[in-house]
């Protein structure tokens, strides 16, 4: 399965970023996190949804958290700041910038250029 289901606000990292930024990799980033797993993380084989918040200062430390762990937020682009390493995308697809690498509808999202085969959510970890 390669696409996931949104709530409210999702931060959202491709599992590829995971393995190559997180301390440890895949394997680090699924021990770091066994507790939340079906709870506020869940993933397909390509995007992982790493937490989710209700109110903009939650979904503020939840960038930072994985800012300070070596993910880039954004850059800019041609002049215009894009989301780069992560993404902070509501339920609906609505971003406070663009992001060249997903795509969002029905509440799901999923690697652009991917199929949408199938979709993901806490109860797949339940």
């Amino acid at each position: 399965m390669s696409a996931i289901r949104l709530e409210f606000q999702n931060l959202v990292v491709p599992v590829q970023r995971i393995q190559d930024l997180y301390p440890g990799g895949w394997s680090g980033f699924i021990a770091d996190n066994a507790e939340r797993i079906g709870r506020t993380v869940w993933f397909s084989s390509s995007l992982a949804r790493v937490g989710g918040a209700m109110d903009p200062e939650m979904a503020d430390a939840l960038i930072q958290r994985w800012t300070d762990l070596g993910f880039t937020a954004t850059e800019v682009v041609d002049g215009r700041t894009q989301w780069r390493d992560l993404v902070l995308v509501d339920a609906f697809g609505f971003s406070q910038y663009n992001c060249p690498w997903i795509m969002v509808a029905e509440r799901v999202a999923w690697l652009r250029g991917k199929e949408r085969d199938g979709v993901v959510d806490r109860s797949n970890f339940q």
